[in-house]
């Protein structure tokens, strides 16, 4: 598989000098074009300060990050000041909180705002716009003001806003946090249908375990270092590394374990309920036929 984001040796410090305690400690990594990657780790671990790297938010203090943007034609270095443009616009960021991204008090002007910005004709904007809403599932609330929205919705909202400038990996920085659990499945749903359908390759920033437990690939960082890194089954069967690290595995996952571990004979690992329903069953079915 080809690549979209390789980094090679990255270290960050928040220090001026950059010479300080590293935030993020000598990183390689790729991810993968069109794929969908978690990354989870404790508060303070590291994992958003990567995000901000990634879409040059964040400039490197040592090492580098390389962007293969199909859009500029070319490998990109985020360090880069003539490449820094092109970086943001082939690897979008949705951040924690909406209500810091919204810019207009229109939904469809705040989405036009970043591709009137990069200079798009007004005949492609409104198509750009018109296409990211109903990919939100926000079209009929393009003419609504933004601060009347509910939480979710501003950041679906927020979400069509990088729709619009057509970026090939979008970046959620714990996007989720402050909204309620419908807000939160939204918001997941829009995430895999972004993979699935529009082929953008998404990277999410985590801590909530039920929703890593969806991406392909999880990358557990603490301490400024990635010390796990692979599919959620071989992640969270790593239990006593992730307690480790001030981390728990999804809660249906702990109830099969346990089931295991007092000797029940039931499948180890699980990632949601409707696992962990069906190893129950399967597990009751071989019981009771002996």
């Amino acid at each position: 598989m080809e690549y979209i984001i390789k980094s090679e040796a990255l270290s960050f410090s928040y220090d001026e000098d950059g010479n300080g305690k590293k935030t993020v400690e000598n990183l390689d990594f790729q991810i993968e074009r069109g794929s969908f990657t978690a990354i989870i780790g404790h508060n303070g671990s590291g994992k958003s300060t990567i995000a901000k790297l990634m879409c040059g938010v964040l400039e490197p203090s040592s090492g580098e990050i390389y962007i293969d943007s199909k859009s500029a034609g070319r490998i990109l270095r985020v360090s880069c000041d003539e490449d820094i443009f092109d970086v943001r616009k082939t690897v979008g960021m949705v951040f924690q909180n909406p209500d810091n991204q919204l810019v207009a008090t229109v939904v469809e002007e705040d989405v036009a705002f970043a591709p009137e910005n990069l200079g798009v004709p007004s005949a492609e904007i409104r198509k750009k716009v018109d296409s990211a809403l109903k990919a939100v599932g926000l079209y009929e609330y393009r003419t609504h003001d933004t601060h009347k929205l509910s939480g979710g919705q501003k950041q679906r909202v927020a979400i069509a806003g990088i729709l619009a400038m057509s970026p090939e990996c979008v970046i959620f920085d714990e996007s989720t946090a402050m909204l309620d659990p419908r807000g939160r499945d939204d918001v997941m749903k829009i995430i895999k249908e972004m993979r699935d359908s529009l082929g953008i390759t998404v990277i999410l920033i985590t801590h909530y375990m039920n929703e890593a437990a969806l991406a392909d690939r999880i990358m557990v960082v603490n301490d400024g270092k990635i010390i796990l890194d692979g599919s959620p089954r071989n992640v969270f069967e790593k239990n006593e590394v992730l307690s480790e690290c001030g981390l728990e595995v999804p809660q249906s996952t702990e109830l099969v374990r346990k089931l295991y571990d007092s000797g029940a004979e039931i499948t180890k690992t699980v990632l949601d309920t409707e696992e962990a329903a069906q190893a129950i069953v399967d597990a009751l079915e071989k019981k009771y036929k002996k």
